[in-house]
């Protein structure tokens, strides 16, 4: 006891925000990158992490830390320190979508400028671009470059329909040829140059949001070499792309070693789902991956380098959620204001259970998602799980994946897996990778459909019809009906005993599902209504040669002529009053460009080799 509390002693001494200069914070957040693509949470993972894994060696490693299923609902809840339900963000914002992150929440980056820290963004923000008052720079951050949006093609950073999503704070920035995680590297270490240079600067606070390894799957050249030794190309090509950001880490660790500045700076890296299989991530031994409730898409890989505060590195295995960063940074710097706003955290200061190396923490549940659009809710307390709806949508990931030693995605798949791996490289034999990746997704739901019973389970959804979702709650006896082994809607699991959850415990411990379920309506009881996830505008801009030419031509995200594409609407645009003749599904809008692939596919592949093989016929007979 007289031990720990030295301890705390002599770290509150040390602890650079007492006195002098506050402690710099880095943030380095990758996208769809696999829970086990990184060594210190899979030793025996082929990908290249080794400046990633240096600093893990020496940080608070988080054992049983957990993320939002997709992109902009973590990225919501680390800015606010809230879950995502509880600030209208629980599904990815989709390309002309006018919902974002609402200014009522207020963000980490606008509390630590209140505390003097210069605020960078650098790479991807994905919390809205309809709107001005989405923007980065009216959130918090001082400095902005990178993307506005969830993806693009790394090179040409064009997004589809001749969009073009580049900008340096609110000037569009045109660089149509150097890789973009070459870029962000660059910039990110730029910001720390300029402030270890300058040892009278402000502390600073950089959001390293890499838009990798999210698909498309590219990457130059000198990065692929690095990873020649996998066989698949498409998980050689993740490799590469996580090479990529473990290269330009490196640069910036080395730079505060030179410095003197790396002890003086908390470091945290997360991901923000689980990865995607058929983009060749791995999230090996989790079950499951991105958009899934199954812990491969919900539990990341994750730590927080501060030695002088948090002592030499080790495994915290109490729980954590990507929401606990907000208050624990600002107990780390002493912060002595209050979040403005007088916003309730959902996040925990977890700083003295990380001192103490509490076994479990001051955690005792987390809310791990709730999703009206699809309805599914997903909550942990202590080992227990549970999962009550949908367990999949969007996407389909039923299993576990094991490593890849084959040129084939899937080991040891079955038929079906096979047949998908074919039709992709067919694809990609048409036109390049990045031009298809929603027919990829469509093409992966079909396909792994038999998996869990067919289309018809995953059609069942329970959401509104109109645009503004109003927060229900969970209807236990609905999704009891619903209920099958092949398409389970209720599951209860021990994680202790079942981290690969295999074995479901809900029919034997109903009041436990009843009381947890309660528990997990509780914390999003005053969730504000939203605008659905999967509803795009019509009228959103596109490029000036996006039309039927454009597909027929398979432009994709090449188009020689693009359009901005970042607020197009007045920050007044009252999304409650929005009419819904304005708007159009997702799949309603792709299905045109969905058939047209498959048209090109039978053409390609049947009626072509159908012709040659009459001609070459004919021309023997005679």
């Amino acid at each position: 006891m007289l031990i720990t509390i030295f301890k705390c002693i002599l770290i509150f001494i040390l602890n650079p925000g007492v006195e002098g200069k506050q402690p710099n914070i880095i943030f380095m957040l990758t996208d769809d990158m696999g829970s086990a693509d990184v060594k210190f949470r899979n030793p025996e993972s082929p990908f290249i992490t080794d400046n990633i894994d240096a600093i893990a060696a020496d940080s608070v490693r988080l054992f049983n830390y957990y993320v939002h299923p997709t992109c902009s609902p973590t990225r919501a809840a680390l800015m606010t320190g809230r879950y995502a339900a509880n600030v209208g963000v629980s599904l990815a914002l989709m390309r002309g979508n006018p919902g974002g992150l609402h200014p009522k929440y207020p963000t980490m980056a606008e509390h630590l400028e209140s505390e003097g820290y210069e605020t960078y963004l650098v790479g991807k923000w994905h919390l809205g671009s309809s709107m001005l008052k989405y923007h980065p720079r009216n959130r918090g951050f001082k400095h902005f470059y990178g993307l506005l949006g969830g993806g693009f093609n790394h090179y040409t950073k064009q997004c589809g329909s001749g969009r073009y999503d580049f900008w340096r704070d609110f000037n569009v920035e045109y660089e149509n040829v150097t890789y973009s995680t070459d870029l962000f590297n660059t910039e990110a270490l730029s910001v720390v140059q300029k402030h270890v240079e300058d040892k009278s600067s402000s502390p600073f606070f950089l959001y390293l949001s890499h838009p990798a390894p999210h698909d498309p799957l590219q990457a130059p050249a000198r990065l692929q070499e690095k990873c020649k030794h996998i066989e698949n190309d498409r998980r050689m090509m993740s490799c590469a792309m996580v090479a990529g950001v473990d290269e330009g880490f490196g640069k910036i660790i080395d730079l505060l070693r030179e410095s003197g500045e790396l002890d003086n700076t908390i470091i945290a890296f997360s991901t923000d789902n689980g990865g995607v299989p058929y983009a060749g991530a791995l999230n090996y031994p989790l079950k499951g991956g991105k958009s899934t409730m199954w812990e491969g898409g919900v539990r990341a890989p994750g730590f927080i380098y501060a030695p002088k505060q948090l002592g030499e590195g080790y495994d915290f295995q109490g729980l954590f959620h990507v929401t606990d960063f907000f208050p624990t940074f600002l107990a780390m710097i002493n912060s002595t204001k209050k979040v403005e706003k007088g916003v309730e955290l959902d996040g925990i200061n977890q700083l003295q259970s990380l001192v103490k190396k509490e076994k479990n923490g001051v955690r005792e549940s987390v809310h791990i998602h709730r999703d009206i659009d699809r309805d599914s809710h997903a909550f942990r307390k202590g080992p227990w799980k549970i999962i009550v709806g949908h367990h999949y949508l969007p996407l389909i990931f039923d299993r576990v994946y094991n490593e890849t030693t084959t040129g084939w995605l899937v080991e040891n798949g079955n038929w079906r897996d096979k047949l998908r791996d074919i039709i992709i490289k067919a694809m990609d034999f048409i036109t390049p990778t990045q031009n298809t990746i929603f027919i990829q997704y469509i093409l992966w739901v079909f396909i792994d459909s038999p998996n869990v019973g067919g289309l018809s389970s995953i059609r069942n959804t329970r959401s509104d019809t109109n645009l503004m979702e109003k927060p229900y709650k969970t209807d236990l006896d609905y999704w009891r009906n619903q209920h099958s082994i092949e398409y389970p809607t209720i599951g209860l699991y021990n994680l202790e005993e079942d981290p690969q959850e295999l074995n479901n415990l809900a029919f034997q411990h109903p009041d436990l599902v009843k009381s947890l379920l309660a528990e997990a309506e509780e914390q999003v009881k005053n969730a504000p209504t939203t605008f659905r996830g999967d509803i795009l505008h019509k009228t959103a801009p596109i490029g000036p040669q996006a039309g039927l030419i454009a597909k027929l031509r398979n432009y994709g995200s090449h188009h020689s002529k693009v359009i901005p594409f970042g607020a197009y609407l007045p920050d007044d645009f009252d999304l409650e009053r929005a009419d819904e003749n304005d708007f159009i599904r997702l799949l309603n809008q792709q299905m045109p460009e969905i058939l047209f692939m498959f048209v090109q596919l039978f053409s390609y592949y049947v009626v072509v080799p159908l012709f040659a093989f009459r001609f070459i016929y004919n021309s023997l007979l005679k």
